[in-house]
């Protein structure tokens, strides 16, 4: 019992009897983790982590869809068959280009998670519901609106390529792009309307309907036999760009205007206890009334002691 100390009080140490091993064994497996946990680091890196699997994600299935959506009953070649040969081979060739660009794409996508997902975890991190709502749901909002501005940028740059040459152009990313945009919709329904999001299940998917179906741009194959059909063409080209551009305008407009309402809503959070005091007190001084005191006196002389 000589090595008892009940002086020995620190966090970092196992217990009043001095044990190196011990102390080394809990200031390594138990001071650690508990340390991560009290200053936040856990759970950034449980949102970093999950942004990282979702930009290896999306480049893994970007690049199953770069080959495997060129066959199957709905591949690109078999959406070509009743083209002229001419315009086959002219596609075929500008789908190599379309490839290249997709695979570009799929680099730069990964490069936005990378990049934000870093940016996020060097934020100070004062409570999860801070961090969770003030952090992360800004950062989700503004990587889906650049990711989507690249995809609709390449799939402009390819379909402009097959409306110049009046050739079918091959866009794999099509399918991908459709879901990120509903994806898009859904978070900054909950984002700017989260009381009607769990009330009456809202989304502004179904205010962009139209816009959606036009945005499921699939491989995009169109094919025409000369340039009368060219205005056309080319004017689901200029969807792209526009999209492209949308989409990134409205993530940063839809950060701010978010901001905005959280901010709002912590000064309505402080404000609360000041405004419900008074109240309660105004509340007691009048339910006070000499009526209610005599009762109150009444009450007192006829109840027993």
């Amino acid at each position: 019992m000589k090595n008892i100390n009940f002086k020995r009080t620190n966090p970092e140490q196992l217990s009043y009897v001095e044990f190196e091993k011990g102390d080394k064994l809990y200031q390594e497996y138990a001071c650690k983790p508990m340390d991560e946990l009290d200053n936040g680091r856990v759970f950034k890196k449980i949102f970093f982590t999950l942004l990282q699997v979702m930009a290896y994600g999306l480049v893994i299935y970007g690049a199953f869809l770069l080959f495997f959506a060129l066959f199957g009953e709905t591949g690109f070649y078999k959406m070509i068959t009743d083209v002229a040969v001419i315009l086959k081979i002219t596609g075929s060739l500008l789908s190599l280009v379309s490839l290249i660009i997709s695979a570009a794409a799929l680099v730069f996508v990964f490069a936005i998670f990378n990049n934000r997902s870093r940016k996020l975890f060097q934020k100070e991190f004062k409570s999860l519901l801070d961090y969770t709502f003030g952090s992360f749901l800004p950062a989700v909002i503004i990587i889906m609106g650049e990711t989507l501005a690249v995809l609709y940028a390449a799939s402009f740059v390819c379909q402009l390529l097959g409306a110049l040459t009046i050739s079918p152009i091959y866009n794999p990313l099509g399918e991908m792009t459709s879901m990120i945009s509903m994806g898009f919709l859904g978070i900054i329904s909950f984002a700017l309307f989260p009381i009607l999001v769990f009330i009456h299940d809202f989304s502004l998917t179904g205010f962009f309907a139209e816009f959606m179906q036009t945005s499921n741009i699939g491989t995009s194959v169109y094919a025409y036999s000369n340039f009368a059909d060219f205005p056309d063409i080319f004017k689901i080209s200029l969807f792209y760009l526009v999209s492209a551009i949308g989409f990134l305008i409205v993530a940063y407009v839809v950060v701010e205007i978010y901001k905005y309402f959280y901010m709002l809503v912590h000064i309505l959070i402080r404000f609360l206890p000041k405004f419900a005091l008074p109240i309660a007190v105004r509340h007691r001084q009048e339910n006070l009334t000499p009526d209610n005191l005599n009762e109150n006196v009444e009450k007192n002389k006829k109840s027993p002691k």
